[in-house]
């Protein structure tokens, strides 16, 4: 008996006959790669695949492993009917090698009987396994609707991966973008300090750093708040923008001071003119509201190549120098020069302090409530470092905390706060009080920890804490450095039935593929995009996504820095669940919390 030969399709493919005069493919069209040697067999398949399908299939054969690799690295299937032996590629092996190529749905097809071949086979990666003679067309409809229903999921999988790239290039652009100014931030600056030294290599001529502190500004939080603060400095960064040209670099570091990055400097006297025209500029008022407002400021200025020779030395050595010029008489200018070192004298001491201050126990934990922001019930609280100096009292985390950092000892101290988090636990739960969660900052160092997990294990179990009581919040930072050793940590913290939350989420770096891949909690809303979600609507909208994405990923999420009943109602309306901040409760020694926690 003699089989009539098929058409060969250029990469080895042999097309059916009623391929041949089918009307154009539907746009919901399948493709079907029948992977098999013996024609007889092949065209059985094919045929069926046109009954099932009814025409809207196509069905695609490649004779051996070369021809079927070929053709799924060109083109889209949905299906593969695989014959296991072929001239090419023998047993598991085929599909193996076939599994390896593509993500959809394969069958196995085989005439072979030995036991345990089905269960080696879904092992390899084989969605089904059939017997060749078995293949009938409602077998095929049965496979083409898995095939659909598989197809409809990529494609849903494909759609949220690209808003998930569009959240990302747009967290990645605010992650370098100062929120109240719209100036680039730290990040931005240093990298665009590294390029302008890069380029001045190359090319010759120097460039110059000048920083910008304002005089007295926390007068000015303090007096007429905060929002009337964040006016002021946007209005700053306009001035300063104003002072330079287009292709210099304004931006704010953080607090009130801001970085000015100057290029192609033919001498020192250019930064000086630069600085006394800020100066100048800041001789008008600032209109606050109808309020007009003086401000002055201090301005430290280093210049490339003789004060440093990269960007974290040259802004050091800007802001050693606007130390000078305030100490001298603020609303002034001090150029760098090296014998500044009283400030790195200070930090020395610094270090000193914290060093006795481990030794000497002068650290404690104030606690911020975390409530449910339909119910204003309080349901967990956050726990915050403070250092109480023998000589200058309550010092600001922010003080102290990097130069922990620094000098490792954040790593001691980290341990602390985690077993004095459990012993206030335990002590309320000893007073009759109902526990609520704690959450505790995790730095850098300590989740690098490789025995993190056995070290809050023992202090869970020497007080008998279990572990859904605690919280841990990472940074996203923590978790880009090394995001495969992230997870494998996270979670054997898990497995102690601890929660991990993300903390001020979208500040950082974000690849947002990690959320999908990484098993966490919570993410924290960053009190930046709260505050300014009311008057932003780019804000607004980055409040809304994060809210939508946690939901849909199944994360709780906690908006920071709630201040004002509106904050509230903008944050129910999107969905947001929790919250913390002042309109709430400012953090508070444990005898208060206990208080609250009483009446809860």
């Amino acid at each position: 008996m003699h089989t009539r030969s098929l058409p060969v399709h250029p990469a080895g493919t042999v097309i059916a006959p009623h391929q041949q005069t089918r009307l154009p493919e539907p746009a919901q069209a399948l493709c079907v790669l029948v992977v098999e040697d013996n024609a007889a067999d092949a065209m059985v398949a094919q045929a069926a695949v046109a009954k099932a399908g009814r025409g809207a299939s196509t069905a695609l054969r490649a004779a051996s492993m070369a021809q079927a690799l070929a053709i799924l690295g060109s083109q889209t299937v949905h299906l593969v009917l695989l014959d296991l032996n072929l001239p090419d590629s023998q047993g598991l092996a085929t599909l193996q090698r076939v599994r390896a190529a593509t993500r959809c749905p394969i069958i196995v097809v085989t005439s072979e009987e030995r036991a345990g071949l089905d269960e080696e086979a879904e092992e390899a990666g084989a969605y089904e396994i059939l017997h060749k003679g078995t293949l009938s067309a409602d077998t095929i409809a049965r496979l083409l609707r898995l095939a659909e229903g598989q197809r409809r999921t990529q494609e849903q999988l494909e759609r949220t991966e690209q808003r998930f790239r569009s959240a990302e290039e747009t967290l990645h652009q605010l992650a370098r973008i100062d929120a109240v100014t719209g100036l680039p931030n730290r990040r931005l600056v240093e990298e665009r300090l590294e390029q302008l030294i890069a380029q001045s290599r190359r090319h010759g001529g120097g460039a110059g750093v000048l920083l910008v502190d304002l005089d007295r500004f926390k007068l000015v939080n303090d007096t007429l708040g905060r929002r009337t603060g964040d006016k002021l400095l946007a209005q700053v960064g306009e001035r300063l923008r104003a002072c330079v040209r287009i292709e210099d670099t304004v931006g704010r570091l953080g607090g009130d001071e801001f970085a000015v990055v100057i290029g192609a400097l033919p001498q020192s006297e250019t930064a000086a003119v630069v600085a006394r025209k800020m100066l100048d500029s800041f001789d008008a008022p600032f209109d606050l509201g109808g309020r007009e407002t003086f401000v002055t400021a201090s301005i430290g200025v280093s210049i490339f190549p003789q004060d440093g020779g990269d960007a974290q030395g040259l802004l050091q050595r800007a802001e050693v120098a606007m130390y000078r010029a305030k100490e001298a008489s603020r609303n002034g200018y001090c150029f760098y020069a090296a014998e500044m070192n009283a400030r790195a004298g200070a930090m020395l001491q610094l270090n000193s302090d914290l060093r006795r201050a481990v030794e000497h126990s002068e650290f404690e934990l104030h606690y911020q409530p975390k409530v449910d922001l339909a119910t204003g019930t309080m349901n967990g609280m956050e726990a915050l470092l403070r250092w109480r100096h023998p000589e200058l009292g309550l010092v600001p985390p922010a003080e102290f905390v990097p130069a922990l950092e620094e000098t490792g000892l954040i790593v001691p101290v980290g341990e602390w706060v985690l077993a004095e988090a459990c012993r206030q636990l335990d002590g309320w739960a000893r007073a009759g009080l109902a526990p609520v969660p704690i959450a505790v900052n995790l730095s850098a160092k300590q989740f690098r920890q490789r025995d993190l997990d056995a070290v809050i294990g023992r202090v869970l179990a020497q007080r008998g804490i279990p572990g859904s009581l605690l919280e841990l919040e990472v940074t996203e930072s923590c978790l880009m450095e090394d995001s495969w050793d992230a997870a494998g940590q996270l979670r054997a913290l898990r497995a102690s039935g601890m929660r991990i939350s993300v903390d001020d989420f979208g500040t950082g770096y974000s690849s947002l593929a990690y959320l999908t891949r990484l098993p966490l909690s919570a993410l924290k809303i960053d009190r930046g995009f709260v505050d300014a979600a009311l008057s932003d609507p780019n804000a607004a909208a980055i409040v809304k996504m994060v809210i939508e994405m946690a939901r849909n990923l199944r994360y709780d999420v906690i908006a920071e820095g709630i201040e004002t009943e509106r904050h509230v109602e903008f944050l129910l309306r999107q969905g947001c669940g929790q919250g913390q901040g002042y309109f709430f409760g400012k953090p508070m020694p444990a005898a208060m919390i206990a208080a609250r926690l009483a009446k809860k």
